[in-house]
């Protein structure tokens, strides 16, 4: 199946709710992430989602990719907030479901990963 919103959206109804472009930035980080397959760049999309909707990031800010992680600028009002939040490491993948089944496709594929 070819990572797209469209099949995202249809493998992870649970995530309705989350803003498309908060699910395409996700595939921006995913694709910086790994070069493993479509059906893995979908679990490791949905791990991000996953992370980012439990660690409570809205959608009122805009993310951008730098350096060696990714930056996250979020904005209500005049308060700003900006932070370079690191790349997820292995130990992170197995905070979800998501991310333990995208540890176990890339495993299985050794697909080289960067950290």
């Amino acid at each position: 199946m070819q990572a797209t919103l469209d099949s995202f959206r249809t493998l992870f109804p649970e995530f309705v709710a989350v803003p498309d472009a908060q699910v395409d930035f996700a595939f921006e980080v995913a694709n910086e992430i790994t070069c493993a397959s479509d059906n893995a760049k979908l679990f490791l999309c949905a791990h991000i989602v996953s992370l980012r909707v439990n660690e409570g990031v809205g959608s009122t800010g805009s993310e951008e990719t730098q350096g060696s992680g990714f930056a996250v600028v979020q904005q209500v009002g005049d308060l700003r907030a900006e932070y370079v939040a690191p790349r997820p490491e292995d130990a992170d993948f197995a905070r979800t479901p998501y991310g333990r089944q995208y540890l176990a496709l890339s495993k299985r594929k050794a697909i080289p990963r960067a950290v």
